[in-house]
């Protein structure tokens, strides 16, 4: 990659950490490493990566490649990017919106390698390429792809970045092959130090009741603690839509949202959840369109963690203080597992954890 040593105005006021990181992986690019940098959920990761390339320099015929693993976070990242380096210099490439020719693709890891076909006809190589969630990249089609991808420019060096919450393998003997090392940290207790996010505030389940009361219990938390907007979590799509119209019955305005309503309908919900016209949404499936608002409640088959929950919302809310519309988001989940998680109903018994249910304030300070 090469630096652009006048950047035109404009771009972001980057954060504390965001400022001291860029010039770290500026300086690991220069150096012909293949940088990770490892932020906690919120913290501002995309800001950071915007202004990374609008203060790179691309040489004729070369381009920008984003890659994220779901189009929600495509359609995120190309208006984050949009707003810094101008939305005439930022396309996508998915399925169903291909704009190849400018400065900056963003498009899914499935859809890396049509873009590639496409980038052979047209001449077009990649002089930087960034991975969302770089934890995602060991699969074998992904790993295919960036080769391809590399093809395009023979013996042509291929800068890349890649930014994640969690920078290592389920597996610790499996090494993320595309990275070299990690550059920079910023981690929770960074973030939690600096006032990025606050500190979770974890209510426990009181130990009333029993399993065939659990939405009565799980709506009593949400009441009494009063944490709006909120999050609720569910163990399948059904379970959400049922869900959503249990809290309505129950005087709590709800909503479902899920991968299996139209974009523009998602859209309209998380609309709604945002300006308060609803006061519970309830999200389920595989958590492909959860971004928070006041309240929802992802679910889909053992996807719908409340870790996941808490990732989307983190992520939104941080987006939305930039604007100066958004505080602190509450996370309302039921149902604690094995490992300290929780989902509403994915476990039977609720006496497996004294803290099977609770309700904690995640999200970024205000402004």
């Amino acid at each position: 990659m090469q630096e652009n040593t006048q950047p035109p105005p404009g771009g972001v006021v980057l954060r504390a950490w965001q400022a001291k990181a860029l010039p770290v992986v500026i300086e690991a690019l220069k150096a012909r490493k293949r940088a990770v940098v490892a932020a906690f959920m919120g913290a501002g990761k995309s800001y950071l990566i915007a202004e990374l390339i609008r203060r790179s320099k691309e040489q004729e015929g070369r381009g920008v490649v984003v890659l994220a693993p779901r189009t929600a976070l495509v359609e995120q990242l190309a208006g984050t990017f949009g707003n810094v380096l101008e939305p005439v210099n930022v396309g996508t490439w998915w399925q169903n919106a291909k704009v190849s020719d400018r400065r900056v693709t963003v498009s899914t890891y499935q859809s890396l390698p049509t873009l590639v076909e496409r980038w052979k006809k047209e001449g077009r190589s990649c002089s930087l390429l960034v991975c969302d969630e770089a934890h995602r990249t060991e699969a074998g089609v992904i790993l295919e792809a960036v080769a391809a991808l590399e093809g395009l420019a023979p013996g042509r060096w291929l800068s890349r970045v890649g930014v994640t919450a969690t920078p290592f393998r389920s597996d610790d003997k499996e090494a993320l092959s595309l990275w070299d090392e990690v550059v920079y940290r910023y981690s929770y207790a960074d973030a939690l130090r600096d006032r990025v996010v606050v500190e979770a505030k974890v209510v426990g389940w009181d130990g009333v009741g029993n399993e065939a009361e659990t939405d009565e219990i799980c709506t009593r938390m949400l009441s009494e603690a009063a944490l709006w907007p909120a999050l609720a979590s569910a163990k399948s799509i059904a379970d959400a839509e049922e869900y959503a119209v249990y809290l309505g019955k129950r005087g709590i305005p709800a909503m479902a949202i899920h991968s299996q309503i139209s974009r523009k309908e998602q859209a309209a919900r998380i609309y709604a959840l945002r300006s308060g016209a609803i006061k519970d949404g309830s999200a389920g499936g595989d958590n492909r369109a959860v971004h928070a608002g006041i309240a929802l409640v992802p679910g889909g088959e053992g996807k719908g963690t409340a870790a996941q929950v808490a990732q989307r919302g983190a992520a939104w809310s941080t987006h939305a203080a930039r604007g100066g519309d958004a505080d602190q988001l509450p996370l309302l989940a039921f149902r604690g597992d094995e490992s300290g998680t929780a989902t509403r109903g994915h476990h039977r018994g609720l006496g497996d954890r004294e803290s099977a249910l609770s309700v904690a304030r995640w999200g970024p300070y205000p402004g």
